[in-house]
Formats: structure tokens, sequence, C-alpha cells
């Protein structure tokens, strides 16, 4: 009897320690789990900060820049009629958020190329009149009231 009860205490003393080795690896896995979450909201956040950034731009480019200068709305060289992208009112969407992004990232690249080329032909026809207005007479400083009367002209110019 003796025997039978030395057995099963160390019967019991095995799975009392496969017990606390199981409730470890049960904690160990529960901390790793709660790591992986974290490091899952962390990038869900970062790339919802990016889509918000993109429409930010998205949405300054389009109101800023291009309704003023007329510039074309289409969303590039190979877009149908339903890629335009739009600015995001709702972010709850992550796939579709994405796609929005993609597009308004095609949008603003083409939008700044035009913009680039637009600089390249208009520059030189601005850049020296402006030149000779601001440097009156002194190459080395420039007087920011003549930048501004300069500017109020150009406008008042456009305005008739």
């Amino acid at each position: 009897m003796m025997n039978k009860s030395m057995t099963l205490n160390n019967e019991i003393s095995k799975k009392t320690d496969m017990l606390k080795e199981m409730e470890s690896m049960k904690n160990a896995l529960a901390a790793e789990n709660e790591e992986n979450a974290c490091k899952k909201t962390a990038q869900m956040t970062e790339e919802g900060q990016i889509i918000m950034t993109i429409n930010s731009i998205y949405i300054k480019l389009s109101r800023h820049v291009v309704e003023p200068l007329q510039i074309s709305m289409g969303s590039g060289k190979d877009s149908k009629e339903d890629d335009k992208p739009v600015p995001a009112d709702n972010f709850d969407h992550q796939e579709r958020s994405e796609r929005n992004a993609k597009m308004q990232l095609e949008f603003i690249r083409d939008k700044l190329e035009a913009l680039g080329e637009l600089t390249k032909v208009v520059g030189p026809i601005v850049a020296k009149p402006l030149k000779l207005k601001l440097c009156a007479g002194n190459e080395k400083s420039v007087d920011f009231e003549i930048i501004k009367k300069f500017l109020v002209e150009e406008k008042q110019k456009k305005e008739k």
C-alpha cells in the first residue's frame, strides 16, 4: 500500500510539474499573442496615417492647384472613368481606403509632373520681368514688398 501511495505521489508530482510547464508555455504564448496584436495595431495605425496624409495632399492639390489652374481632373494616362480618385470621407474599410489612396497618389504624381512641365514653360517668361522688378538695381537684395506688389499687379491683370 505504501508503494502504491508513493507511486501515486510520484505521478502527482510529475503531472504537477507538467502542469506548471504548460502554464508557463501558455503565459509565454499569451504574451507573444499580445505583442503581435500590439504590432498589428501599430502597423494599422501607421497605414491609416499614411492613407489620411495622402488624402489630405490630394484634397489640397485638387482644391488649391488643379481647380484654380483648370487642369484636367483625370487621374492618369491609362485610367478608366470609374478609376478617378475621390476625397475619402470614411476610412473604415481598409481595402477600399488603400485602393483610393493608390489612385490619389497616381493623381498627385500626374498633376505634379504637369505642374513641373508648366513651370518649365512659364518660368522663364515670368522670371525675367520679376527679377528686374525685384532687384531694382541691386542684384543681391530682394524686397518682399516689391514681390507682393508684383503679385497683386499680376492678379489684377488676370481679373481684367
